[in-house]
C-alpha cells in the first residue's frame, strides 16, 4: 500500500497556510513541519466522544446457552483484552458507563436471577487457572451482588442490550491489564436467552457459586459483549462520521432464524406471492397476486451422470427454458434445482447444494434466486406422498417456467414427529420477471434446526462479489426497490491520533478512474451537509476543510476499487493533547456530475 507524506493541494484563505511563500509550497516535508504546530494555535478544545468497543456481534450466526441460558445457575469468568481496549483507543484513567450483551434469541423478553453476583474488575493473572472464581479479580466493582436481590433486565434480538447499575460501580480501567467479568446466577433463573459468541476467553463452571472447581470450558463461546467508556481528556479518539457516497446493491436477502420464524408463508387455497420486477437499479419486490401453478410434468432428476430421482441435497440436471432469462449481470436459458430450496442461474456440474444458507455463498457463487434456502429434503415425505419432490414446468404460452417444490420436508425434521409439510413455487418470466410463491407451510420439531434465507444475487457474474441490500425484513419493507448498479462507499479510517506516532489515514474503494485520493483537515465538524448544490447529490461534507487538503496515491488490485494512505508524522508536543481535528477524503467518481465522491468524516482528538 503506498503511504507519502502530507503533500499541500490548495489551501483555503481561512488557512495561516495560506500566507506561506512558494517555497513552502515545493517542499512537502517543509509543509508538514509546520503544519502540526499551527494547529495547536487554530484548534479548540473539544469534548472527546465515549469510546466504544464491541467484543463481538450483537446478532451472530452461532448460538449458545451461555451464560444468561443457565436455569440451574453457574459460575462463568469472563476475560476481554487489553491490547483490543488500546486499539480502540481506551486509554487509561477511563471509567467504564456501559456494559451490553447481545441476545441472539429472536424476540424481547426480561432476564430475572433470584440471586446473582456481577462484578468487573482487573484480571490478576492470565490465563485464569482453574479454582478459586471470585478471587481472580483485583479489588472488583460489583454491579450486583447477592444481597441485593433479583438480577433483572429486558433484552431484545440482534441489538446491544444494557445491564443495570454499570455506570454506579466505578470501574476505571488501569490501561495495562486485562478486564474479567464475574457472573454467578442461582438456580431459578427465568427469562433466559441465548448470549452470541465472541472470540473472547471464557472459563465456565456448571456450579452456582463455585470455588475450586475444574472448568467445563477453557475458550471459545465467550460472552458477545460492548464496553462503553467515558475517556479522560488525555486520551487520543477516533469517531466514525456519517457515511460516505456511494453505496448500491443489485442483491437483497432475508435471513431468518429458522423454518419456525419464516413469515411469508401463505396457503394452499391462499397462496402468498413477492414479486420482483426488473428496472434499471435492479429490482421493484412487491407483494404481486395470489396464484399457483399446478405441476404437471414429470419430476426432476439429480445432476448425476447418471441421473436419478431428486434426494436430500442434490442438485437437479440441466433445466432449459423457452427464452433468455435477462438479470442484471448476465443471462441464461438454463437453470439447475436445488434440493434445498434456490434456483441456479446457468449451468452447473454439481451433483450437490449446501442446506446451510450463507450470504457469503450468495455473494460470490452463481447467480440464483433463492425463494426458500434452507435444509429442505424432496424425498422425505415420498411414503405419504407418492406426488412430493421437485418440478418444473413451462407455460403453454413459453412466456414462464415453474419450479416447485411440492410437498417437501424439513430436512433435519425429526422423523418419528408429525411430518413437516413445505410447498413453493419460482417462477421466471420471459420479460425478466421473477416470482416466489409461498402455499402452506407445517412445521414440526427439527433435530438439528438451520437457518433460511430469501433473495436473490447475482452472485460474481460482473467480475466481483455482490453487494447485498440487507438484511430486509421483507414483510414489513414491500414494497421496496434495489439501488443498484453495485458500488462501495468511499470509505476513509485512520489509527489512533497518538502524539510521538505516524497518523495513518486510508482511503478504500476508490474507482479506478484516476489513482489520485485527496484528503481535507479542518478545526469544525460540519453535520453532513448534502452536496447536491455541487452536483453531487447524496454526498456529504463533514469537516470545515479550512486547515489543509493534501493528497496521496492510490493503487488498484485485482479488482477495480483501490487503496490509498497518507502518513502524517505527530509531534509529541504537549500543546496538542486533547485538540480535535476533522478530516474527511475525496476520490474521482462517475456517479456525479460533479466526478467527486467524497468519504465518511473522522473525528479525531490527539492524545496520548
Amino acid at each position: 500500500m503506498p503511504r507519502a507524506s502530507s503533500t499541500l493541494v490548495r489551501t483555503t484563505p481561512t488557512s495561516p497556510l495560506a500566507r506561506g511563500d512558494r517555497r513552502q509550497q515545493r517542499d512537502p516535508d517543509d509543509v508538514k513541519k509546520r503544519h502540526l504546530p499551527l494547529l495547536a494555535l487554530v484548534l479548540v478544545a473539544a469534548a472527546a466522544p465515549a469510546q466504544t468497543v464491541p467484543f463481538g456481534d450483537p446478532d451472530p450466526s452461532t448460538l449458545n446457552g451461555l451464560p444468561w441460558g443457565v436455569a440451574t445457575g453457574s459460575t462463568s469468568l469472563h476475560v476481554y483484552s487489553a491490547s483490543l481496549l488500546r486499539a480502540w483507543g481506551v486509554c487509561g484513567g477511563a471509567q467504564l458507563v456501559d456494559l451490553s450483551i447481545a441476545a441472539a434469541t429472536s424476540g424481547s423478553g426480561a432476564y430475572h436471577a433470584p440471586q446473582c453476583t456481577l462484578a468487573i474488575g482487573h484480571l490478576l493473572v492470565y490465563p485464569p487457572v482453574p479454582g478459586a472464581w471470585t478471587n481472580h479479580l483485583d479489588a472488583p466493582a460489583i454491579v450486583h451482588d447477592l444481597a441485593s436481590g433479583p438480577f433483572t433486565f429486558g433484552w431484545t434480538h440482534a441489538i446491544w442490550n444494557p445491564l443495570p447499575g454499570v455506570a454506579a460501580a466505578g470501574f476505571v480501567w488501569d490501561g495495562q491489564r486485562d478486564i474479567g467479568v464475574l457472573l454467578s446466577t442461582s438456580p431459578g433463573t427465568t427469562g433466559t436467552f441465548l448470549s452470541g459468541t465472541s472470540g473472547g476467553l471464557r472459563h465456565h463452571v456448571a456450579l452456582f457459586g463455585a470455588t475450586t472447581q475444574a472448568p467445563t470450558v477453557l475458550h471459545g463461546y465467550a460472552m458477545a459483549a460492548q464496553f462503553t467508556f467515558a475517556p479522560t481528556s488525555l486520551c487520543a479518539t477516533k469517531a466514525l462520521l456519517g457515511a460516505g457516497c456511494y453505496d448500491g446493491a443489485y442483491s437483497f436477502y432475508q435471513q431468518f432464524t429458522g423454518l419456525p420464524a419464516f413469515d411469508l408463508a401463505g396457503s394452499a387455497a391462499n397462496p402468498r406471492t413477492v414479486l420482483a420486477i426488473p428496472v434499471p437499479a435492479g429490482y421493484h419486490v412487491a407483494n404481486g397476486a395470489s396464484a399457483w401453478f399446478a405441476p404437471g410434468g414429470p419430476q426432476v432428476l439429480n445432476n448425476s451422470p447418471v441421473p436419478g430421482p431428486m434426494q436430500d441435497d442434490s442438485m437437479s440436471g440441466p433445466l432449459v427454458l423457452p427464452f433468455t432469462f435477462q438479470f442484471p449481470g448476465g443471462s441464461t436459458n438454463v437453470v439447475h434445482a436445488a434440493a434445498n430450496g434456490f434456483v441456479v442461474l446457468g449451468p452447473t456440474a454439481a451433483a450437490s447444494s449446501t442446506e446451510t444458507p450463507s450470504t457469503s455463498a450468495l455473494r460470490s457463487g452463481q447467480p440464483r434466486l433463492a425463494p426458500l434456502w434452507c435444509d429442505l429434503d424432496p424425498a422425505r415425505n415420498l411414503p405419504s406422498n407418492p406426488a412430493a419432490g421437485i418440478y418444473f414446468d413451462v407455460d403453454p404460452g413459453n412466456q414462464a417456467v415453474y419450479v416447485t417444490w411440492l410437498d417437501v420436508a424439513d430436512g433435519g425434521s425429526v422423523p418419528l414427529s408429525p411430518q413437516s409439510h413445505i410447498n413453493l413455487q419460482c417462477v421466471l418470466h420471459a420479460n425478466g420477471v421473477f416470482e416466489y410463491r409461498y402455499g402452506a407451510f407445517v412445521s414440526s420439531p427439527s433435530l438439528f434446526p438451520t437457518a433460511v434465507l430469501v433473495g436473490w444475487s447475482q452472485g460474481n457474474s460482473l467480475g466481483a462479489n455482490a453487494r447485498m441490500l440487507g438484511p430486509v425484513d421483507i414483510s414489513a419493507a414491500i414494497p421496496f426497490a434495489t439501488n443498484g448498479p453495485d458500488s462501495w462507499r468511499l470509505g476513509l479510517d485512520s489509527n489512533l491520533p497518538m502524539l510521538g506516532t505516524t497518523l495513518t489515514l486510508t482511503v478504500s474503494n476508490v474507482e479506478n478512474l484516476v489513482p489520485l485520493a485527496f484528503f481535507t483537515f479542518g478545526d469544525t465538524q460540519i453535520p453532513g451537509i448534502d452536496l447536491g448544490f455541487l452536483g453531487a447529490p447524496g454526498c456529504s461534507a463533514y469537516t470545515s476543510a479550512n486547515l489543509l487538503w493534501a493528497s496521496a496515491p492510490v493503487t488498484f488490485g485485482a479488482g477495480s476499487l483501490g487503496t490509498g494512505a497518507l502518513a502524517v508524522a505527530l509531534p509529541d508536543a504537549q500543546p496538542l493533547v486533547g485538540l480535535p481535528l476533522f478530516t474527511q477524503a475525496i476520490a474521482f467518481t462517475f456517479h456525479n456530475s460533479l466526478h467527486l465522491a467524497t468519504s465518511n468524516g473522522l473525528a479525531l482528538q490527539l492524545g496520548r
